[in-house]
């Protein structure tokens, strides 16, 4: 007994001395100083395993629960840090155009008035405002920056995400040791700390969208259902995606009620047959549906323009693949890491299917109806996904997948606890997995982006943000520009019309300066030299600027080199 309570305390002291160095590492990143990667990995390995151990050898006291869970919650923290603290600015790409409406609503208020200076994209974000006014909010009462607000918020706002995922499983289950297994699983899930360490729309409406899972899944006093309806709208004014996500899965819910109200008295599920009684989330699901289609479809025609528009660009997707159809090997490139990642997956997906359906036809104990929800949701779902990436080229799977794979794991890991335990270890080896989809660029300097098979830096340099000032401050707003995506995103979100995606723009990144004329600004950037991002996602081939076609941007005389900070190049077009 007291060496087993011995081990635990050194588990935790070695996480914690290990989470410190993890922080250092970071600031040195931060700070333009590169250490091995072989540091940065003996770190994470002594992290997940130091956690692991301690959910393994669980003693049940809610002490221990406390610790455990702090200790999960603040490791999702860590990899959420991994993308938000070392780079200048917001990481990745769209988030500037979130903030282009943080910076919008705090000039002219919102609703954004018609007269407003912005262009169309910040326009139809702002429609979708709770991330932007929370913000401006927080910035205002903390005294700080707008912009540190913007970069940081989406930490606390996952980390409360990853603290309700750990509810709705204690909460389903009963099991603190399933719990705290799965959240583990789930918060280093890379499409999760990937997508919701972003300043996006998704990063607020997917935290609400697990707080009301977990509503659903519990008994719900006036108190509760009150906290339910807040949630509600605040997902109906966070995100369309999540909205309609939603709305979808509680229409699950009442499908999936009518089915099993069928085959409860089935040999199959006759052993499920008191759970599905008791179940929450099935005996509620007709309010739910009512309370969330009401709520979500009342903004909806609120704000009909934009709705309309954005079923238009569903329709189109769907029926004419207006940004080209592509197959899976987008993803699956020949990159070994990629298609380790992307295989990988695939596999854990259909392990994870496999341990459920198992326990669903031969596990002992309690039967849970969740079990079957959660499978068959998290199953269509994540199919869907990547069926997704023929029909729909506009949404990334990847963040689609988001409202499924959670669902697996849940269900897996209450699964997987009733085994035998070596199989509990398969975790070790899911988180590790994980972390390895990282690309090692964005934890060490001495690696860079795949180029040569499409990918881009996701953050910006210090030059490039200097870049953008100086255009902003010297070129008018109505002048027509012409750059690749990245320059889109962060010149585009300061309101200049950026034309990336037109045949036009292709040509000119090839050569073929025919159509220079229509444009009054060429914005080059240092990495056109190894991957240019222009044209249409995933329907144009990667284009890369020749030293020919440098020469001729040199050598035009309707075009002069004005700025050149040795990252971005800005050429006035005569």
């Amino acid at each position: 007994m007291f060496k087993m309570k011995y081990s635990n305390i050194l588990a935790i002291i070695s996480f914690f001395i290990s989470y410190i160095l993890y922080l250092d590492y970071l600031l040195l990143l931060k700070k333009g100083i590169n250490v091995n990667i072989e540091y940065f990995w003996a770190i994470v390995i002594v992290l997940i395993i130091a956690l692991f151990y301690q959910i393994i050898k669980f003693d049940g006291t809610h002490v221990a629960e406390v610790i455990v869970l702090f200790e999960v919650v603040i490791m999702s923290m860590g990899l959420l840090l991994m993308y938000a603290m070392p780079h200048d600015g917001l990481f990745s790409h769209d988030p500037h155009w979130d903030y282009s409406v943080v910076k919008a609503i705090s000039e002219y208020g919102w609703p954004l008035p018609s007269a407003a200076s912005v262009v169309e994209r910040t326009r139809n974000l702002a429609e979708w405002p709770l991330l932007h006014i929370l913000t401006i909010i927080v910035s205002e009462i903390a005294l700080m920056d707008s912009i540190v607000v913007a970069k940081y918020l989406p930490v606390v706002i996952t980390s409360l995400t990853t603290i309700f995922f750990y509810l709705i499983i204690k909460n389903s289950y009963k099991d603190t040791v399933a719990a705290l297994l799965g959240t583990l699983a789930f918060c280093s899930l890379f499409w999760h700390t990937f997508f919701h360490s972003l300043f996006i729309r998704e990063t607020i409406a997917f935290m609400f969208f697990i707080m009301i899972i977990y509503i659903l899944s519990k008994r719900q006093d006036l108190s509760t259902k009150i906290i339910f309806i807040v949630a509600i709208v605040a997902v109906a004014f966070s995100h369309h995606l999540t909205c309609f996500i939603l709305i979808l899965f509680s229409l699950f819910l009442i499908i999936g009620k009518y089915f099993l109200t069928k085959l409860i008295n089935t040999n199959f599920l006759i052993e499920y047959k008191k759970d599905f009684h008791d179940n929450k989330l099935i005996q509620s699901s007709n309010t739910s549906f009512l309370f969330i289609t009401t709520s979500i479809l009342a903004y909806w025609i609120y704000i009909g323009g934009f709705t309309f528009k954005v079923l238009e660009i569903l329709q189109k997707d769907l029926l004419y693949s207006s940004y080209g159809s592509y197959s899976l090997n987008h993803y699956f490139t020949a990159s070994a890491r990629m298609m380790l990642g992307s295989y990988g997956n695939i596999l854990f997906v259909l392990l994870i299917s496999i341990s459920v359906l198992y326990s669903i036809i031969k596990g002992k104990g309690n039967k849970s109806i969740t079990d079957i929800i959660f499978l068959v949701w998290g199953g269509l779902i994540v199919t869907i996904s990547y069926m997704s990436t023929y029909l729909m080229p506009r949404i990334e799977f990847s963040r689609f997948i988001l409202f499924g794979y959670p669902f697996l794991i849940i269900s897996a890991t209450a699964a997987i606890v009733k085994f035998k335990k070596p199989i509990k270890y398969i975790y070790i080896l899911f988180v590790a997995f994980q972390l390895f989809l990282i690309p090692p660029y964005l934890y060490n300097n001495s690696f860079a982006p795949e180029y040569e098979y499409g990918k881009y830096r996701e953050y910006f340099l210090p030059e490039e943000y200097i870049a953008a000032s100086w255009f902003k401050n010297n070129v008018p707003l109505k002048n027509k520009v012409v750059g690749d995506w990245t320059s889109f995103e962060l010149f585009g979100s300061q309101q200049f019309n950026v034309y990336h995606d037109t045949e036009s723009t292709v040509q000119i990144f090839k050569g073929n300066l025919e159509g220079l004329d229509s444009y009054s600004w060429l914005i080059l950037r240092n990495e056109d030299f190894y991957s240019a991002r222009v044209g249409k996602p995933r329907a144009t081939n990667p284009v890369v600027v020749t030293k020919e076609t440098f020469g001729k941007f040199n050598e035009d005389r309707r075009m002069i080199k004005v700025y050149d900070n040795k990252e971005i190049m800005n050429f006035k077009i005569n």
